[in-house]
């Protein structure tokens, strides 16, 4: 068959590609289904974050204007277009498939980030989400770029040229806004990294707060009389931070100093009043309780014990109640502190406190 552009009254070959592209775009249309069907059967019971759900997603990102491009540019190569024509649909085309491209690559890169959170979300959640989130954003950012720098090659643009100016303006730009782009990296280091997350309790050079934002160029802190702190990311990146949010166990040490010419019969009773202070409370573990000093006739006690909550409140409530028990239990035993002359036991007081 002589097929030539339609032109001079040659409809029928006009009608030739339009039954061409209409047969492709009605094949493509029913390979989507058919390959959809298939794809939600196999992934139906498959949680979302499961690979067996990622050919449905696919499918499902499928447009049917990139399958009506693909069948109109089949049905105009059955004709013979002028080079005009023909450069200008595969430019539609290729702009078409890339943004069909950066479809599934956007749904790609948020089926892993969140499969990586839903992973991670079993250890620390709010750090997961950060994190989840640095990956999705730097991965988009980096198929943007590539699809970009595709549809410019697509069109014509010289991208050698291109790149090589964009790097020295890069190089330019870089040095200018070094300490911007310093906090930019340090951002990404401590979301991937996470030193600390969003609702952390942190110590920075004398400074304490609980983190409250994350952002590109700065973290955000609620210090604990209120007002807001601002730490540029790069100074924390390089700082010392500690992290009460993690805190597994807190060490707590609680010193008496009892009266100067306290018996030794009763110091010794003291301390048996702190081990039956600390061995009371359910979220302690007692670690010691010692005469450790005696310092101008004064006894001096000391007490160890770890909390097993980084909860501070609970922590204050645990050793205001150790400490008052110890008080009454010292007052019932004839046992007084540091600056007060030491009291004559009650009758019974040692053998009671034994």
């Amino acid at each position: 068959m002589d097929v030539t552009w339609p032109g001079g009254g040659e409809w029928p070959r006009l009608l030739l590609a339009a039954g061409v592209a209409g047969g492709a775009f009605g094949a493509l249309v029913v390979a989507r289904c058919v390959l959809g069907r298939m794809a939600s059967r196999a992934g139906r019971a498959a949680p979302s974050t499961a690979l067996r759900a990622v050919p449905a997603r696919l499918v499902s990102r499928t447009r049917l204007t990139v399958l009506l491009l693909g069948a109109l540019y089949a049905g105009l190569l059955t004709i013979d277009p002028p080079a005009e024509v023909r450069a200008a649909a595969r430019v539609v085309l290729v702009f078409g498939l890339l943004l069909q491209c950066a479809s599934w690559g956007g749904d790609l890169i948020a089926f892993w980030s969140e499969r990586y959170r839903a992973r991670a979300s079993e250890h620390d959640a709010a750090a997961a989400t950060a994190t989840a989130f640095a990956l999705r954003f730097m991965g988009s950012l980096a198929l943007w770029v590539v699809l970009v720098l595709l549809g410019l090659e697509n069109a014509g643009v010289e991208i050698t040229t291109l790149v090589a100016g964009l790097g020295i303006g890069g190089i330019a730009i870089a040095l200018a806004a070094q300490s911007v782009l310093g906090d930019f990296f340090a951002s990404l280091a401590i979301v991937l990294d996470r030193p600390f997350v969003v609702g952390d309790f942190i110590a920075v050079e004398g400074m304490r707060g609980t983190v409250e934002r994350v952002g590109v160029k700065t973290t955000r802190v609620r210090s604990i009389d209120g007002e807001q702190l601002v730490f540029a990311n790069s100074d924390l990146v390089r700082s010392r931070i500690r992290n009460f949010g993690r805190l597994a166990e807190r060490r707590v040490v609680l010193r008496f100093e009892l009266a100067p010419g306290t018996p030794a019969d009763l110091v010794e009773v003291s301390t048996g009043i702190l081990r039956t202070a600390l061995a009371r409370q359910p979220l302690v573990r007692p670690d010691r309780a010692h005469l450790v000093a005696i310092k101008a006739g004064m006894p001096e006690l000391e007490a160890v014990y770890y909390v097993r909550t980084p909860d501070f409140a609970l922590h204050m409530d645990i050793q205001q109640a150790i400490q008052l028990e110890a008080l009454r239990e010292f007052g019932r035993a004839g046992i007084r502190l540091g600056g007060a002359p030491a009291a004559e036991p009650p009758d019974g007081a040692l053998s009671a406190a034994d």
